[in-house]
């Protein structure tokens, strides 16, 4: 599959939904599904929330009424981005981001010291070859 790494925010969440369902949507492929094996590594709400207390407060941005509204769309039965194996916990994860009322850019890691982020994909990749997810199919 195809690892997909985004903003801790609703619009970053859309674009991996893209990916994932991009032939439903667009008619490619003759409207036949033709979307991508995705896994959602980052950065989900659960990864922020461990770090809460690490970051500055001026990382956190509270969720606007436009992001509310893309979340409830995100959340809806029929997006296809949530038709699949891990369908409850993609939605707990788009859940939480919405309950905690505030969203985070990637960026923001940073101030976890210049090479926090590489180290922190590393850790992720590790742990999943681990877990042996790496054979997982539309995760």
């Amino acid at each position: 599959p195809v690892l997909g790494l985004c903003d801790g925010n609703p619009y970053g969440i859309s674009v991996l939904a893209l990916y994932h369902c991009a032939g439903d949507r667009m008619g490619v492929d003759g409207g036949t599904k033709y979307g991508v094996p995705i896994k959602w590594l980052g950065l989900r709400h659960s990864h922020v929330a461990e770090l809460e207390e690490e970051l500055p407060k001026t990382v956190f941005q509270k969720l606007s009424d436009l992001d509310y509204k893309r979340i409830d769309t995100l959340l809806e039965e029929t997006n296809p981005f949530l038709d699949c194996e891990n369908r409850y916990e993609r939605q707990d994860e788009i859940i939480d981001l919405k309950d905690s009322g505030y969203k985070i850019e990637l960026e923001a890691l940073y101030w976890m010291g210049p090479d926090y982020m590489n180290n922190w994909i590393y850790d992720m990749l590790v742990q999943m070859d681990e877990e042996g997810e790496h054979q997982k199919v539309a995760i």
